[in-house]
């Protein structure tokens, strides 16, 4: 498992190829989870098969990081609730 420790606000970001590391060892560790289903009440969500699961960041120069069903399109909702989780890691 990939360390965060040291990862601080410095003002510079980290490596393409440490995120991408990062990115690779989220989807792995995820992937085996299935529990919850896709939203019903979002047409175009239902319509996704719930075995996919991928995982993009971008970064400010449009570089990605990827793993998983990444190329996969399919609509966005509830952008804002990573954010939200990982500052609640984070406090926790």
């Amino acid at each position: 498992m990939l360390s965060l420790s040291g990862c601080v606000s410095t003002g510079q970001l980290p490596t393409g190829e440490f995120v991408q590391d990062l990115v690779i060892e989220a989807h792995r560790r995820f992937d085996g989870v299935t529990e919850g289903r896709n939203a019903d009440y979002i047409p175009a969500l239902a319509q996704v098969p719930s075995r996919l699961f991928g995982i993009s960041v971008a970064g400010i120069s449009g570089a990605t990081a990827d793993a998983g069903d990444a190329d996969y399109p399919f609509t966005i909702q509830s952008v804002s609730k990573p954010f939200v989780f990982a500052l609640i890691c984070q406090a926790i």
